[in-house]
């Protein structure tokens, strides 16, 4: 199995020849490329289906030299469903993903397109009258309706006894990332990341039952059941929906923290250590790396089982609540772990970015070094309430030794 790791995070990416763009010189300071600016999404919940319906406008700006007739957009739903039937086929049967179809903006003109190599790599054509000329804006449609997996993780639903919790991330389309006007394509990889988002604005709509208490990357408004969201300068958005979740609000540093919680036997006790965790968290990492880059961090309970600890977003985090939930023994250790790293991920993949299928030891790294090194050696407040509730909990000269 280590093996089979190593090959699949060594596995180069594909890179695509645009045959329309350029080459430039990876020298030059001004580097040319195919960027998204921005992106427009309407999307419904369809919480007796599971499934999604979604309405994504991109706005495409070439930054290259030449004329632009193919675009590369990525849709990972097929092959996350593929992966949960193959996988996860006890609760995941006869799944489905459709593009319903790409058009231009406020045009009934459709786009025809082919797949790559898999289902999640389409190759838009763009006509002889539409073609993008250097640094000319165009704005794509892309609508498609996909299920979501029963399953425990980053793109699923999962049921209880109190209701449901999706998790809606890695299920909406986007630009593939291009360099000097090539495609820079990642194999799916469901066990980790094969994000390479460049940073763009997001204005977001979110149509889900008002019984649902929903997280959402952004700035949100809630206006009669429809979620509202904006946000600038993000390399991906995540949402969390759930009828068993509440939050509570408090500041560090003049930022906005939404603590997110479900509803149970254990939540006072995982409220306090998150709200704990993210305070000292950020206050050390401000003093040590630099401001954080957004007005305000949503932290997020999922139910990822034995899965994942966490995943990072921009200014948003989902934290595996799964052992104060219905775990079979609560681990403060692990819950503060996985609450410092990924709150240490807004500065190493969120504000400096990288390519975290390629070089996926930059952010983890980085995110590694600010939770075991910057908080986890500080004498802060949140050891000492973490040690009340585990008593074995290391000294810290206990953990500088480790």
């Amino acid at each position: 199995l280590i093996l089979i790791f190593i090959l699949i995070i060594t596995k180069k990416p594909q890179v695509e020849d645009n045959t329309t763009s350029t080459d430039v010189n990876s020298s030059e300071q001004n580097i040319k490329y195919i960027d998204a600016a921005a992106y427009e999404m309407e999307l419904w919940l369809d919480t007796s289906k599971n499934c999604l319906t979604e309405k994504v406008t991109m706005e495409i700006i070439n930054h290259t030299e030449k004329t632009v007739s193919e675009l590369c957009i990525r849709d990972m739903t097929p092959e996350i469903l593929k992966y949960c039937e193959e996988n996860y086929s006890i609760d995941n049967k006869n799944l489905n993903t459709q593009i319903i179809s790409i058009s231009l903006k406020d045009s009934n003109e459709t786009l025809a397109y082919t797949y790559g190599n898999d289902k999640s790599i389409l190759y838009v054509q763009l006509t002889d009258k539409n073609i993008i000329e250097p640094n000319e804006t165009i704005f794509i449609n892309i609508q498609l309706k996909t299920d979501i997996p029963n399953r425990q993780d980053r793109f699923g639903y999962y049921e209880t006894a109190k209701g449901k919790l999706y998790a809606l991330s890695f299920c909406f389309p986007y630009l593939a990332d291009n360099d000097n006007g090539k495609w820079i394509i990642e194999p799916f990889f469901d066990d980790g990341e094969s994000r390479s988002n460049d940073l763009a604005d997001y204005s977001v709509t979110f149509h889900v039952p008002d019984t649902y208490e929903t997280a959402i990357s952004g700035k949100e408004n809630f206006e009669n059941g429809t979620v509202i969201s904006t946000a600038k300068n993000m390399r991906d958005f995540a949402i969390v929906a759930c009828d068993f979740m509440k939050k509570e609000t408090f500041e560090v540093n003049e930022i906005q923290i939404n603590n997110y919680y479900l509803v149970g036997e254990h939540a006072n006790e995982y409220k306090t250590i998150t709200k704990a965790v993210a305070t000292d968290s950020i206050s050390l990492f401000t003093e040590h790396v630099g401001e954080y880059p957004y007005d305000e961090l949503d932290i997020v309970p999922c139910l990822f089982g034995f899965g994942y600890g966490g995943m990072e977003y921009p200014g948003f985090i989902m934290a595996n609540a799964s052992s104060y939930f219905d775990g079979p023994f609560r681990d403060a250790i692990s819950l503060e772990d996985k609450i410092s790293h990924e709150i240490a991920h807004q500065w190493f993949y969120a504000s400096v970015g990288n390519r975290e299928y390629q070089e996926g030891w930059l952010d983890e790294g980085f995110a590694t070094l600010l939770e075991r090194d910057i908080y986890g050696l500080a004498d802060c407040e949140a050891h000492n309430l973490v040690k009340t509730f585990e008593p074995s909990y290391p000294s810290l000269k206990e953990k500088e030794t480790i």
